[in-house]
């Protein structure tokens, strides 16, 4: 179920509010994330989960090379 009134969550996205205790959820690729740019803004309450490890990485800049020192890292 795509937002309102957007015909292409992922490419056109225009300014929005959100309201207090609301989160706007992104994902980590731009054309191939279902995230609020795709089912729209997230209540408080559906959120179960937190974040606290980073599991894995790799260097965008160096042809995808693990970054085995951030493997298991604590995120800040």
């Amino acid at each position: 179920m795509a937002l309102a009134g957007v015909e292409n969550p992922k490419r056109s996205f225009a300014p929005i509010k959100i309201s207090e205790r609301s989160y706007f959820m992104m994902g980590d690729n731009r054309d191939n994330s279902k995230d609020s740019r795709f089912y729209g803004i997230v209540e408080r309450e559906q959120i179960v989960g937190e974040a606290k490890r980073v599991l894995l990485s790799f260097d965008l800049n160096n042809w995808l090379k693990p970054r085995l020192s951030r493997f298991g890292e604590a995120l800040q």
